[in-house]
């Protein structure tokens, strides 16, 4: 599955918005206030309707174009003094992609006010019968996610289960809320530890999670769970084991996040067993890849992800020239001069400051340039 562009008319603050979205790897850069999350936002309003047909995509998990949404615009009054805000319709989100081969296009919209969100019919029909040949046959589900800004302190506890469900679809459960949901991936490693350690059953689910950290995550080899202290653990490469709780802010960003695509890829596609986390296609958003990482690590984490996964597309935003210069295979979206094509794979780090992040003068502090003005 690969979404090739997106449409918003009306949705927060666009107007009327259409970019491309690379196969691989999409960084969205700008200004605060530019739009980079409203195009995440728009994206997960799209792939909610191709996982309409889902289960767990029903309310109250389903995302759709809400109130708080619609872009409005102030009119002055004739006395030039009071104004008012009207919100401006038609409103919706198109994608454009190729879904198991096949090329879509596919819409949500709200078209006056008092009106219900409307979903293409062809996008709902093919994701009902998606859902039926996922419960009969091996055919391979996309993954699809979004980690927001506050996925690690904010929780959906409302939406959560208590116990895992043994069904496939449960790797789309709160997949497209973008605030932190640990619980399942807990509950499901705690399952496996005990097949492991009390059944005497080997897991290749559990070693699929396991490789992807190792992998992804320099100086960590894996998790599990400590069924004596009930709580999971950290492995760093020395041996040392600490619980996620004792981690720092980027580490345990970086480590649930990375679990929990690879636990979403191996309960959606099973039949990959040790493969899952290489062969399953998706499309993953991350608002501020670079959140909590020190410099070294945002050099390195979007060809980190792209190894890990490499049949995932993921777009991203970002406000780090780190990230921006370690874009080797990917597209660069700037939302302050959309037009723009700068060459950045090879610059210096002041030159993409400068040249692309249009910080005037980065060698130097602010302080300093109004000193010598």
């Amino acid at each position: 599955m690969k979404i090739t562009n997106i449409e918003i008319k009306n949705f927060k603050g666009f107007e009327d918005f259409t970019t491309d979205i690379h196969d691989k790897f999409t960084l969205l850069i700008g200004n605060n206030g530019t739009g980079k999350t409203t195009i995440l936002d728009a994206l997960a309003v799209g792939l909610n309707d191709l996982l309409s047909g889902f289960p767990e995509q029903k309310s109250p998990y389903s995302i759709r174009i809400n109130q708080e949404q619609i872009r409005r615009v102030n009119y002055d009054q004739e006395n030039g003094i009071n104004t008012t805000t009207e919100q401006q319709y038609p409103v919706s989100v198109t994608c454009i992609g190729n879904v198991n081969g096949i090329e879509m296009q596919w819409k949500q919209a709200i078209n006056g006010e008092g009106k219900t969100p409307i979903i293409d019919k062809q996008i709902e029909l093919f994701s009902k019968q998606l859902y039926e040949k996922s419960k009969n046959e091996n055919v391979i589900l996309p993954l699809v996610a979004y980690y927001g800004t506050d996925r690690l302190w904010r929780k959906t506890e409302n939406l959560s289960q208590n116990s895992i469900s043994e069904t496939r679809t449960q790797g789309y459960l709160n997949c497209l809320h973008p605030d932190s949901n640990l619980k399942s991936l807990i509950k499901w490693l705690e399952e496996k530890e005990k097949d492991v350690i009390i059944n005497k059953k080997s897991s290749a689910a559990l070693e699929v999670v396991k490789n992807a950290i190792s992998e992804c995550m320099e100086n960590w080899q894996t998790i599990t769970y400590d069924l004596q202290k009930a709580e999971v653990l950290a492995i760093a490469l020395d041996g040392t084991a600490l619980p996620l709780t004792m981690l720092s802010d980027g580490i345990r960003n970086m480590l649930a996040m990375v679990a929990d695509i690879a636990y979403r890829a191996v309960i959606l596609n099973p039949h990959l067993d040790k493969n899952a986390a290489k062969q399953t296609p998706g499309i993953v958003l991350i608002d501020e890849i670079d959140l909590h990482l020190h410099p070294k690590w945002q050099r390195r984490v979007v060809e980190d992800l792209y190894r890990t996964f490499p049949n995932i597309q993921f777009v991203a935003t970002t406000h780090s020239p780190f990230i921006i210069q370690s874009l080797r295979i990917g597209k660069l979206v700037n939302l302050v001069d959309i037009d723009q094509e700068v060459e950045y794979y090879s610059q210096s780090i002041e030159d993409i400051t400068e040249n692309v992040m249009d910080v005037e003068l980065p060698q130097q502090s602010k302080r300093f340039l109004e000193k010598m003005a």
